[in-house]
C-alpha cells in the first residue's frame, strides 16, 4: 500500500497483509460462493512471495481454522450429521496416487 507509510516488508505490515487476504477471501467467498483457496493462494503468492506450494499448504491451514468454525456453529443449530460426514470425507480424499498437480 504505497503511500500509507506501512512498511509491508516489517512484520506488521505482513501481518496487515495476511489479514487483507483472508478478508477478501471471505469477502468474495461469501459474494461470488467460491472457495477461499481461490483468493487466497494467488494473493499469498503476489503479495507475499510464497511458491505455490507453500501457499496452497498455507490456505489449507487456513480452511481447517474456517471449518472447524463452521462445524461447531452448524452443530449448535443441529446441523451436523458426524456419521455421514465423516464417510463423505473419507471418500472425497481418493485420488490417483501419481499425478504431482504442483511441479516442483
Amino acid at each position: 500500500m504505497p503511500g500509507m507509510g506501512v512498511d509491508l516488508s516489517a512484520p506488521a505490515g505482513r501481518t496487515l497483509r495476511l489479514a487483507a487476504i483472508g478478508t477478501l477471501a471471505g469477502l468474495f467467498s461469501g459474494l461470488f460462493g467460491v472457495g477461499g483457496g481461490i483468493v487466497m493462494v494467488p494473493l499469498l503468492m503476489l503479495w507475499l512471495g510464497y511458491g505455490a506450494r507453500e501457499a496452497t499448504g498455507t490456505s489449507l491451514a487456513a480452511i481447517i481454522l474456517i471449518a472447524a468454525v463452521a462445524v461447531v456453529t452448524h452443530a449448535g443449530y443441529g446441523n451436523v450429521d458426524v456419521e455421514k460426514g465423516l464417510l463423505v470425507g473419507l471418500f472425497s480424499n481418493r485420488r490417483p496416487r501419481k499425478v504431482q498437480f504442483c511441479p516442483s
